[in-house]
Parts: C-alpha cells; structure tokens; sequence
C-alpha cells in the first residue's frame, strides 16, 4: 500500500519566532448601526431625600441600614437585625447541633444540623415569631415610600445619608 503525502501549507513551514505578527491583525471589527431609540434628553436637577434616623433600643447606636432593620416585638420600632439575633441566641439553650436561623418574614427557627459541614438539611425543632404579621410598622411603610421615590437606585442613602428621586419639589 502505498502512503499519501500531504502538502504542507507554505504558511505553516514559516516559524513563529522568524515571523511575529500580531494576532489580532485579521480581526474585523464592524461598527455597529446607529441606534433607531431617541436619544435620552438630560434629566433636571434631582432632588435629595433624607431617610429617617432610628437609635436601635438594644445596643443604643444608630441604625444604618435600616432596610436590615427588624421591628421590636414589643414597641414596633426598629432593632439591628443583629442584635435581634444575638439577644434570640443567648436567650435560648441551644443543644448540640443545634443552630438559630432565620427564615424570613421577622420569624426565626431552632434546628437540628446532623452534619455541620452540610447545613442545607436539617430540621426545624422550634418556630420564633419575631415580628407579629399582623402589626403594620410605620417606620417600614415610611422607608419604603421613601425608596420608591428614590427610583432607579432604592439603596441609594440607606446608610442613613441622602437618596435621590426623580419626582421634583
């Protein structure tokens, strides 16, 4: 049987080193088609919107974040969600694998954790409801009024400074 011999590109024999070219030479760059959209007209001047400030009654400090806030079961008015969650842990008597979490919705949960290396099962020994579902909190509908107005960017300010709005004065 007799064997084939293929050609070899002329292009392939040359070596890299001899002949260094840019990579990106053959590269075709097409611009792209002027756009059909109107062109955005300058926006007016915005105005800034002062977000509340709250004392969290556990620690004493301010409250910074306060879309993290959590209301106090007691009197309504915003806590550190971190301070919530340490009060709750030192609260309880936690066993052996067992964890606090929360679940959403101002409700925490007791659970047993089998493997601590994998928490994504385990089980819930005991419900806490933080926050009463049926309590309105004006201190939420107000920062959440204020966050609308501050459309396109809500979190703009929520460290307790300023946001913007869109509407005008």
């Amino acid at each position: 049987m007799k064997k084939k011999k293929f050609k070899q590109n002329k292009n392939n024999k040359k070596n890299n080193t001899d002949n260094k070219k840019n990579l990106y030479d053959d590269i075709i760059v097409l611009k792209r088609k002027p756009s059909l959209k109107k062109k955005r007209k300058p926006e007016e001047p915005i105005e800034k919107i002062e977000y509340p400030k709250y004392t969290c009654s556990k620690c004493g400090e301010e409250i910074k974040e306060l879309s993290s806030a959590i209301g106090d079961k007691d009197t309504g008015n915003p806590l550190h969600f971190k301070c919530v969650f340490e009060f709750l842990k030192n609260s309880e008597d936690l066993k052996e694998k067992e964890d606090l979490i929360y679940i959403g919705n101002g409700n925490f949960a007791i659970v047993h954790i089998e493997n601590p290396n994998n928490k994504k099962n385990f089980k819930i020994l005991r419900l806490i409801e933080w926050e009463n579902k049926n309590q309105e909190y004006p201190w939420k509908k107000e920062i959440a009024h204020l966050a609308s107005q501050a459309w396109p960017n809500p979190f703009i300010g929520c460290d307790g400074g300023t946001a913007f709005s869109n509407e005008e004065a």
